[in-house]
């Protein structure tokens, strides 16, 4: 629903494609969140993950990857050549550059903001948005890549560069932006809906 609601949003035709890259791109994020919260020795505090082993979440980590690489090179087949490749490299490896870079701006600047909780989640919040626009728009890199890249290294980072009540504020912070996030994203899915269903009718 999200990605077909994206799609309507921004008049980009809904590709099979699209549809198989955003599946494992979400299998692996899921998956290495899973793999965390087992080297954080956090699998037994859930019950929902004491039916999973870290060889099993390993293998799924490597499947998603996989797939998401694959679905990347083959639909940009069409291309002919060295394209497929070219776009790999220029997209998705391109996207995790510059999302570390920027992940390393944020980690420098955060600790110099003293304590100010507005300011460390103005600068969080500008992140992922300056992430994608630079990335997408002017380097011509995958800006979710970006972003996704630097949520990572903030996340993997950021426990050890700021006080623990602030990475805690920040934490909330951004649970409640992802609840805001997909109630919007729901919402406009359907205003979306009501305006294509009508056409699907024979």
């Amino acid at each position: 629903a999200r990605v077909w609601a994206g799609a309507a949003a921004i008049e980009v035709p809904l590709t099979p494609w699209i549809l198989i890259d955003t599946f494992f791109l979400a299998l692996y994020l899921a998956s290495m969140k899973r793999r965390h919260e087992f080297l954080q020795n956090l699998g037994s505090a859930r019950k929902s993950l004491k039916s999973y082993s870290l060889g099993l979440i390993n293998t799924i980590v490597a499947i998603a990857a996989f797939g998401f690489v694959l679905g990347i090179l083959v639909s940009h087949g069409e291309v002919g050549g060295h394209g497929p490749l070219y776009h790999f490299l220029r997209d998705f490896l391109g996207g995790i550059a510059f999302g570390f870079v920027m992940a390393q701006v944020a980690l420098f600047v955060l600790p110099r903001l003293g304590d100010s909780d507005a300011a460390i989640a103005s600068v969080t919040v500008s992140l992922a948005y300056v992430s994608y626009v630079i990335g997408d728009h002017y380097l011509g890199v995958s800006g979710v890549v970006s972003v996704v890249m630097a949520a990572l290294a903030v996340a993997a980072n950021g426990p050890t560069k700021l006080h623990p009540r602030q990475w805690s504020g920040l934490v909330r912070l951004w649970h409640q932006l992802e609840f805001w996030s997909n109630s919007l994203i729901f919402i406009l899915a359907s205003m979306a809906a009501a305006r294509v269903l009508p056409h699907c009718r024979r």
